[in-house]
């Protein structure tokens, strides 16, 4: 069975969810899927460190999402300006001097090209 397919319009319709290791094995079909890989992935965006993701079934091998942060859940209706999620992903600390979450964009842990693969991900899940 195929991780990646490119049947499925959404994650939410996705029924099995890469784990980082997958994720690094193959490529992804969907820009979703990216967005996702980046998500879980230590190296980049390790977003799961700190935030919890409504994703069932959850990976097996994948740690236990954080929950310091935000949930990622009802994106769309949170951010209306996908301009601001992008933004905070980038440096947040144009919006919070005091936050713990690393400017991914200034400090060259993402590409803008991985920014936006993210942002994707996150308004669909």
């Amino acid at each position: 069975m195929c991780l990646f397919s490119k049947a499925l319009p959404t994650h939410a319709q996705q029924k099995i969810w890469p784990d980082e290791q997958q994720c690094q094995e193959r490529s992804a079909d969907t820009e979703i899927l990216e967005g996702w890989c980046i998500a879980i992935d230590r190296r980049r965006g390790n977003c799961i460190a700190c935030h919890t993701f409504n994703i069932t079934p959850w990976p097996n091998n994948l740690p236990v999402a954080g929950n310091i942060a935000p949930p990622m859940v009802e994106m769309q209706p949170r951010f209306p300006d996908l301009s601001k999620l992008r933004t905070i992903i980038e440096d947040a600390t144009q919006f919070d001097s005091g936050t713990v979450m690393p400017p991914y964009l200034k400090h060259g842990i993402l590409s803008s090209q991985e920014i936006d693969l993210l942002v994707k991900f996150l308004l669909d899940i």
